[in-house]
């Protein structure tokens, strides 16, 4: 809504907008004195690290070589596109909106930047001028607005996201590279030590995750190792012991057979030595009984026709010779026995010990009976 004053001046005493009212008081020619702004929409914050600011001011002023000064100073790589405009006039105020409408358009800009050295209230009234400061409240862009020197207000600072006092100090909107180098280098040694120690972390985690995962899967596997080995311990002892019970069994079933068959045959070759033994002592009795029983004779019949002298040497003799001949035959069938002895000794030592005592005596009660015929028979020649 629009009001005239007596001085026909037109002046805007109020103004609805969409997201601000602004109320001004003229004085009685007409001229703004003061302001205020309600917003509705918060302060938009400047992006930290800007990679492309737009730069709305006069292409030829020194306005724009302190604030690219002031940004490349602080920052030379940050990229300014600086859109020429008329600041004063009265072309300025389209000018300047068109520019910031063209810039607000661009989607690579980050921070649009409008900006002016100081002047007269005349020459900076264009920033006090309703549809500018529209435009400006209007911008997706973020704002910036430095505009005369530290005491110079208008309303397009109050309707910017922020204020800057002079162009010289538009480069505080970009943060100093050194600044950021020096940040960058602090934070990627912090990143560097965090990372080693998340890595270091990670690493000691994984390892005792490693360590615990193989100790239990160690420990299952010997528990089930244990159990398969215990297992099939149990079930080849077992299968061993029963074939070794069933070769036992044979064996001491053969063992069984063979001592019993062993003991037929030391019973069998007992029966036989001793039916030997006996005949041949009974016929070498007998052999030599009727030998002496006629050498006896003979003597007897020899002496009784001869002398007493005669006799005993003829018996001595006799005597003597059979004697050796039964020594020889004696140790004949002794030394045949011993072999036949020593043969059946090898297979069964009880059956040898049984067969030495039966035979030594036998010897023995035939060197008896022997002596006690001889001296029978001297007794008799005595007669």
């Amino acid at each position: 809504m629009f009001q005239t004053d007596p001085c026909g001046v037109e002046a805007r005493t109020s103004l609805a907008m969409s997201s601000s009212r602004f109320v001004f008081q003229t004085d009685p020619c007409g001229v703004e004195t003061t302001c205020s702004r309600k917003m509705t929409r918060s302060i938009r914050s400047l992006p930290e690290f800007p990679r492309r600011i737009g730069l709305v001011t006069s292409a030829d002023s020194d306005a724009r070589e302190d604030a690219v000064t002031s940004l490349h100073g602080r920052h030379p790589d940050v990229d300014i596109v600086i859109h020429h405009t008329t600041v004063q006039g009265d072309d300025a105020m389209l000018s300047m909106m068109q520019a910031i409408s063209e810039l607000d358009d661009n989607a690579h800009i980050d921070v649009i930047v409008l900006t002016r050295g100081g002047g007269s209230e005349k020459d900076l009234r264009v920033f006090n001028e309703t549809p500018l400061c529209r435009v400006i409240h209007n911008t997706t862009t973020p704002f910036v607005v430095g505009v005369g020197h530290e005491n110079d207000r208008t309303l397009a600072d109050e309707v910017a996201d922020k204020r800057v006092m002079t162009p010289t100090h538009a480069g505080e909107i970009v943060p100093k590279k050194e600044d950021l180098e020096t940040e960058l280098e602090d934070v990627t040694d912090r990143l560097d030590r965090a990372y080693e120690r998340t890595v270091q972390t990670q690493l000691e985690a994984t390892v005792n995750n490693l360590d615990t995962a193989y100790e239990q899967q160690v420990d299952s596997n010997l528990a089930t190792f244990s159990t398969d080995l215990d297992r099939a311990f149990e079930a080849l002892t077992s299968e061993r012991l029963t074939a070794l019970e069933t070769e036992l069994e044979h064996a001491l079933e053969s063992f069984e057979q063979q001592k019993a068959h062993e003991k037929e045959k030391v019973r069998e070759l007992t029966g036989r030595l001793n039916s030997v033994y006996q005949r041949t002592v009974q016929t070498q009795l007998e052999d030599t009984e009727e030998r002496l029983d006629n050498a006896y004779k003979q003597h007897v019949t020899s002496e009784l026709a001869t002398s007493s002298a005669d006799l005993d040497h003829a018996f001595e003799a006799v005597t003597a010779e059979r004697l050796t001949t039964l020594e020889t035959d004696l140790d004949h069938a002794l030394e045949s026995f011993e072999q036949q002895k020593a043969h059946e000794e090898e297979k069964e030592a009880v059956a040898q010990e049984y067969s030495e005592s039966q035979r030594r005596q036998q010897i023995t009660i035939a060197v008896l009976v022997i002596l006690v015929l001889l001296l029978l028979g001297i007794l008799l020649l005595n007669l």
